[in-house]
């Protein structure tokens, strides 16, 4: 275990150590807070066991009896916690049915998930909590990036899952890039949907993100309380040369379910949002991609700035790591620069809506499901107001046209 109160040289460390074959576990610390060091100190005593053989002295309790390498505090407000490290990699036991379990693994066993998802790691409580800059940031922005918010255990946990349904995972059928030159790409975006209902323990990791502290604490402040998901979870991925998404939103047309209004030191956000990162997305790389402060614009936004061919430098891609979540509301003018990272993209997407809104019609939505078969008895124009909500129905909802002497539903092309 590896404790350090820097995310960034937490996770280097614990590369460097896996890279000598060892088994390595980053978890944020600072010692400046006596109940964080209790706190990790318990959990690695109830995990590891209260007693080794271990030569070093304050890692006696802390190893868990493995005698390879104890407590080892740093300089400044931080330390290294590296109980039991001395497993190969390759080499560890499953501690349920015996069997060996690998890293390098395609796949990952059902059993190793559960161990990692029952060690509920430690976390930093000034996460869920929402500052008058964050509210400040992403009223002016229109987005707002919270860093560090997952562990590496709870990142592994998420990738391990969606590696074990890799196969599910499918292109989107079509081009997103829509002909732009400076959005084109080899191949279309990968996606994958269902984590919500999927076997356990697979479907764990994003059930707690669905209503993570963090995404509720900030939610309920940019949304309202009684907020909802209106759908998703949707995983975007991507290797290099994916080609990438026009820019669109800005209210482009005015959609009735993800306006944006702030009045009297309130935000009311009702599209928005939540994307969690599961690899780096570093500058350059690609990925999400937007123009800051059109959440709010008035102005047709022009075909350069959609195209990103003449984005007249507007168009900026935040710069993101694994386990950092993104919020941005669905007004603001966004989309997907093509990837060119190393490493594959692997975003989760959660589309939150207000409470009062909906975006994508629910499972009663026609007049048939909603009431009951008495429906039937009413005239085709009387029906299409019994449709339930729902902007994104497509053309399964009729519209009415009058001219003040009788109702008629249009006929469509």
């Amino acid at each position: 275990m590896l404790a350090e109160i820097n995310a960034e040289l937490g996770m280097q460390a614990q590369e460097h150590l896996r890279g000598e074959g060892l088994e390595a576990e980053f978890a944020a610390l600072d010692v400046r807070d006596p109940a964080q060091s209790v706190a990790l100190v318990q959990k690695l005593v109830q995990e590891r066991g209260p007693r080794c053989d271990c030569q070093y002295g304050v890692g006696q309790r802390l190893c868990g009896g493995r005698g390879t390498r104890g407590l080892r505090h740093g300089q400044g407000r931080s330390g290294y916690a590296h109980p039991g490290a001395g497993r190969r990699v390759g080499q560890s036991r499953c501690p349920r049915g015996g069997h060996s379990t690998r890293r390098g693994d395609d796949r990952v066993s059902k059993c190793a998930l559960e161990e990692t998802i029952e060690k509920e790691p430690y976390m930093d409580k000034r996460l869920y909590t929402v500052s008058e800059e964050e509210k400040y940031y992403f009223d002016l922005r229109g987005y707002l990036v919270v860093r560090a918010v997952l562990t590496a255990n709870e990142i592994a946990q998420c990738n391990a899952a969606i590696d074990h349904f890799a196969d599910r995972i499918d292109h989107y059928d079509g081009s997103l890039s829509r002909g732009s030159k400076a959005l084109a790409g080899a191949t279309s975006r990968r996606q994958l949907t269902g984590m919500l209902g999927w076997p356990s323990p697979f479907r764990e990791p994003f059930r707690k993100l669905l209503v993570h502290p963090t995404v509720v604490s900030r939610l309920n402040e940019f949304s309202g309380k009684g907020f909802r998901l209106d759908h998703g979870p949707l995983l975007i991925n991507a290797a290099t040369g994916t080609e990438g998404h026009t820019l669109h939103g800005s209210g482009q047309p005015h959609s009735p379910a993800t306006w944006y209004h702030q009045q009297n030191g309130k935000i009311y956000c009702q599209g928005i949002t939540v994307a969690w990162q599961l690899t780096d997305c570093k500058a350059g790389a690609g990925g999400f991609a937007l123009v800051p402060g059109s959440h709010k614009t008035r102005e047709p936004t022009p075909d350069g700035v959609i195209s990103v061919e003449e984005d007249m430098g507007l168009v900026v891609q935040p710069e993101m790591k694994a386990g950092d979540v993104l919020f941005f509301a669905e007004t603001a003018t966004h989309g997907t620069l093509p990837w060119k990272g190393e490493n594959e993209r692997r975003s989760v997407l959660y589309k939150y809506a207000g409470r009062g809104v909906a975006r994508a019609v629910g499972k009663h939505f026609t007049p048939q499901q909603r009431y009951s078969d008495w429906v039937d008895g009413l005239t085709p124009e009387q029906q299409a107001v019994l449709y339930g909500p729902g902007v994104h129905s497509g053309s399964r909802a009729p519209v009415l046209e009058s001219d003040g002497e009788k109702t008629w539903i249009p006929q469509t092309k």
